[in-house]
């Protein structure tokens, strides 16, 4: 019975261990980019200068203002080719930098084109992560281009691994217990 319960506890400790080793924060929020823009059936051409738009930053992108070095990068989304930076951001030290994954929608129409998929989100602090992106216009040369992006919330896989072991050690402890009184009684 000791053995047994030595085996859990070594388990567990293994388990509590590792514990902080896969830790990560994601990147998300919204932001708006003004600047000059015009675009086809097949590309978007980025005129510039762009800023982002005071006022319009959610999430971990609310460190960048109207003071930021923007450079979006004129790209073609018919047909597309993954990895495609499209947008950096550098203020006070800080970088994001959003690398287009793959386009789930386009549409054009009305005069605006809105480009709709999965891109990865880098930004300085924070571990890659991959989330949705929306890039809009509203319609012709010289409009505003708008820029959201929501990432997707990794697994806390140390949270999952900590409540394993707490569960293990749990019945391991209740097992234990009930054979030991089991003796006991007998």
């Amino acid at each position: 019975m000791k053995r047994m319960l030595l085996k859990v506890l070594t388990i567990s400790a293994v388990l509590l261990g590792s514990v902080g080793i896969a830790s990560a924060d994601s990147i998300g929020g919204k932001i708006s980019i003004t600047g000059g823009d015009t675009y086809n059936n097949t590309s978007v051409t980025f005129n510039g200068p762009s800023s982002v738009t005071q006022g319009t930053t959610t999430g971990t992108f609310s460190v960048f203002d109207s003071a930021a070095t923007v450079t979006m990068s004129s790209f073609t989304y018919n047909p597309f080719t993954p990895n495609t930076q499209i947008l950096q951001i550098i203020e006070n030290g800080i970088t994001l930098n959003v690398i287009l994954q793959s386009i789930s929608l386009i549409d054009n129409a009305g005069g605006a084109l809105t480009l709709m998929g999965q891109a990865l989100l880098q930004q300085t602090g924070y571990s890659d992560t991959l989330g949705s992106f929306v890039l809009s216009t509203q319609g012709g040369a010289n409009s505003n281009v708008s820029f959201s992006a929501t990432a997707v919330a990794p697994t806390p896989e140390p949270s999952t691994l900590f409540l394993l072991g707490t569960g293990l050690v749990g019945s391991a402890t209740a097992l234990y217990r009930r054979r030991r009184s089991a003796s006991v009684a007998v």
